[in-house]
């Protein structure tokens, strides 16, 4: 005996008479080994369209089977036009009662509880770098008068600095221009 996984998607419109094709998928594998475990998930949305169908009702089975018995399984499964898609997984080791397609699922969700803790590990991050940001902007305001009156005196060195070297104080360049302009607006009148 091997241990085998199916998964099956029945037609939607067949959720009354779901038990039907169940029994009859149960019937083929009890008689050539043993059900473990069925799991029905119910009615879910199909990634894609199959036959013209959006959703399909999912049928997870775990079995003991003969490997002769699975291509019989295959053909009946083929044969019963309920059935929109089936996948048969063996596997390898013997003993092995985890499902395939359930513990995807269980993967899945703690990857998103593993996100969900990571998403609050940054958010408690943003908010120690906003309480430091915080602190530091108190501090550039406790330091302000400081830095204005260092500011002040760059400038006026600045100034001093040119006026060594002989360059016009910014005073002085206005009031150039002021005089350049009334005698270009005084030419225009004229």
């Amino acid at each position: 005996m091997q241990r085998y996984e199916l998964a099956y998607i029945i037609h939607p419109d067949l959720e009354n008479t779901l038990d039907k094709v169940t029994d009859r998928v149960n019937k083929f594998v009890n008689s050539h080994g043993k059900v473990i475990m069925e799991d029905i998930w119910g009615k879910r949305k199909l990634a894609y369209s199959i036959r013209k169908q959006n959703y399909g009702l999912y049928v997870i089975l775990n079995m003991d089977l003969e490997p002769s018995a699975v291509s019989e399984l295959e053909k009946l499964l083929r044969r019963t036009e309920e059935i929109l898609r089936f996948m048969i997984l063996s596997y390898e080791k013997e003993g092995v009662s985890v499902s395939g397609v359930a513990s995807k699922v269980a993967s899945e969700k703690v990857a998103k509880k593993t996100k969900e803790a990571e998403v609050a590990k940054e958010e408690t991050a943003a908010e120690e770098v906003e309480a430091k940001k915080v602190s530091k902007e108190t501090v550039k305001k406790e330091k302000k008068p400081e830095e204005a009156s260092k500011a002040e005196e760059t400038k006026k060195k600045a100034k001093a600095v040119k006026a060594e070297e002989g360059e016009p104080s910014e005073e002085e360049r206005m009031s150039e221009l002021d005089k350049k302009l009334k005698q270009i607006l005084g030419d225009e009148e004229k």
